[in-house]
């Protein structure tokens, strides 16, 4: 579109008006920091104001206003700004690149002590990297106390056996994981999203290996803030430093 040489300053800002008329009433210019952007028609506008709550913290400006106001204030916009969704859509697969940890994670270990497993305290950790592969870890310590008698010698031929006395022994549990796989995320709304994860996990009870199991879940999460995942089970994720 070719431009006027002449410029229009409105609230600080210099502007060149174009000769061609915008599809909206009025031509529409956003402000960009310091800079006038623009003009925009009704798809320039939604590319670049993509929410209302972007459209609240977005200055525009058009012919006939004195100054630059928040585009919800606009007159001429409000119709194709009730169109649009309240929150921009974040961009999971940019956000969720790194590596976050649960410090409060509660992991399922064997223990020779009693039949089953054993939810112990520990952290886990995921890293996502940009080519949709995963690493993981986690580590989980419990100590238990237990008595048990005491080893003593066999009584003499004669003798009257005498009951062994006890001793406490504390059993720590050590629990390990070392995973890795694909990985892929599948937006829900504008803040949560299903993480699916395909890859295999590696377990060491007591530095004993067990065999590696293949893992395949989804697990949906949503971003409290940028650096903030809650799962729906209540597992709360925090960006680490790479």
């Amino acid at each position: 579109m070719r431009l006027d040489r002449r410029a229009v300053v409105a609230g600080g800002l210099a502007l060149l008006v174009p000769r061609m008329a915008l599809a909206l009433d009025v031509s529409i210019y956003i402000a960009d920091g310091d800079q006038a952007t623009g003009p925009f028609d009704e798809a320039g506008i939604r590319d670049r104001i993509r929410s209302q709550s972007e459209a609240a913290q977005t200055l525009v400006w058009h012919q006939g206003m004195s100054d630059w106001t928040m585009a919800t204030d606009v007159p001429a916009l409000a119709a194709l700004i009730a169109s649009l969704p309240r929150e921009t859509a974040m961009d999971f697969d940019v956000l969720i690149l790194g590596k976050w940890r649960d410090n409060d994670a509660v992991l399922m270990a064997k223990d020779e002590f009693q039949s089953g497993a054993r939810a112990i305290p520990g952290w886990f950790e995921f890293q996502f990297k940009d080519d949709k592969t995963y690493t993981s870890k986690a580590l989980g310590r419990w100590v238990s106390r237990f008595s048990r008698p005491v080893p003593t010698r066999p009584p003499l031929p004669g003798q009257i056996p005498v009951r062994p006395p006890l001793e406490l022994v504390d059993n720590t549990l050590t629990f390990q994981i070392s995973g890795s796989g694909k990985y892929w995320i599948h937006p829900v709304d504008a803040r949560r999203f299903d993480l699916v994860i395909d890859g295999t996990n590696k377990a060491k009870t007591n530095d004993k290996p067990e065999k590696p199991t293949e893992i395949e879940t989804m697990m949906r999460f949503t971003f409290v803030d940028p650096d903030h995942l809650l799962s729906t089970i209540g597992e709360n994720y925090h960006r680490q430093p790479s």
